[in-house]
């Protein structure tokens, strides 16, 4: 995906990269990477969100039946960036 992303532009014109710092599922420096090579490619809009590490969200940060979820937290954020990124 690296080469991919250093070589072409996304298939759509906008993305929206949201990160957990807290999150060891996934790789936030590679997932950083990528949503850079895209941007430095001329790719349409590239926005990235980065949860705040202090607020310790687990992996699933959307499931309201995880434990310790904090969806009073996590939910207004999220609705927040998908309703700032749709067109007027």
């Amino acid at each position: 995906m690296r080469a991919a992303a250093r070589q072409s532009q996304p298939a759509t014109p906008s993305i929206l990269v949201i990160t957990n710092p807290n999150d060891r599922a996934v790789n936030n420096d590679l997932t950083a990477e990528i949503a850079q090579c895209w941007q430095n490619n001329g790719s349409g809009q590239i926005e990235t969100y980065n949860f705040e590490a202090g607020l310790r969200l687990g992996h699933d940060l959307i499931d309201p039946d995880q434990v310790a979820q904090q969806v009073d937290t996590v939910y207004p954020i999220l609705v927040e960036l998908i309703h700032r990124r749709q067109p007027v």
